[in-house]
């Protein structure tokens, strides 16, 4: 059994995935938000 709690992998895994992730992201915030936008014109065009 382990002597202690250690969450030092935990870093090592974040600085590893961290550019990774920032790089998902860039892409997902910026297709969402354009998403969003073209789908509540959508809507609104429909709706009248």
């Amino acid at each position: 059994m382990p002597k202690a709690i250690d969450f030092s992998s935990y870093a090592v895994a974040l600085e590893k995935l961290l550019p990774n992730l920032w790089n998902s992201f860039s892409m997902v915030i910026p297709a969402t938000i354009i998403s969003l936008l073209i789908g509540s014109m959508n809507g609104y065009a429909l709706s009248k």
